[in-house]
């Protein structure tokens, strides 16, 4: 079988998700290839090609997407990025897996889903929780009546990344689509639903606006606060 050839864009060796997950999964599946990756400067994409392994290195995304030698393309970036990123991957007729949120609000995910179906091509959110060991075994109990019938279900999920001060600048704004709801909530939602089964009929929240500033550290200063607190 002719391996997959894989895309990574935001293969930063020192940060973000593609050296916590997406690489050595990559390493430890045959079936494919890592083809390229890509990071905003050409310093940090040559030093992630010898890294990993990498025929190719680019500090444009874009190249990437576009490049003959890459069928899949993962999209690591921050989450404000996503969307042009994936859009462009659909365009080029790749196959895609994009973390979550794979859009920054709730039509762009939606356009980015029927793009792909249009393009005939495979395209993944990542939502990894329901890998998670815990999570699959709780999966595993209901299913084989251990628990009984579920009538009800509560999640609790805390998360700092949102708090005071707030990791990055770029989530205090609602329209990056990079907040407390869109990520936490939609990885808690999906975890639970993994669990439960594709049960729901409807979801209602309340959303809080709790401040209007909020230090952030990355920057190292106080700004605008927009987003869900």
């Amino acid at each position: 079988m002719t391996a997959i050839r894989v895309g990574v864009v935001g293969a930063n060796p020192g940060a973000g998700w593609a050296p916590r997950a997406h690489m050595p999964a990559l390493a430890a599946l045959p079936q494919f290839e890592l083809a390229a990756v890509a990071t905003r400067r050409r310093d940090s994409a040559e030093a992630a090609a010898k890294a990993w392994g990498a025929k190719a290195a680019f500090d444009d995304a874009m190249a990437l997407v576009a490049s003959p030698d890459v069928d899949l393309v993962v999209v690591t970036v921050r989450a404000p990025m996503h969307f042009d990123i994936a859009r462009a991957a659909l365009e080029h007729g790749k196959h895609l897996l994009c973390e979550w949120p794979v859009g920054s609000n709730l039509a762009q995910t939606k356009g980015l889903a029927e793009r792909a179906e249009a393009a005939g091509v495979r395209a993944f959110a990542g939502l990894q929780a329901r890998a998670a060991p815990p999570v699959v075994h709780a999966r595993a109990l209901i299913a084989e009546g251990y628990v009984g019938r579920v009538y009800s279900a509560t999640v609790n999920a805390t998360f700092q990344t949102w708090a005071n001060p707030i990791a990055s600048a770029y989530s205090g704004d609602v329209k990056s689509g990079a907040n407390v709801l869109t990520i936490a909530g939609g990885h808690s939602l999906d975890a639970a639903t993994f669990v439960l089964g594709e049960r729901l009929a409807d979801v209602a929240a309340v959303e809080s606006h709790l401040r209007t500033e909020v230090m952030a550290t990355d920057v190292g200063h106080v700004v605008p606060f927009t987003a869900p607190a």
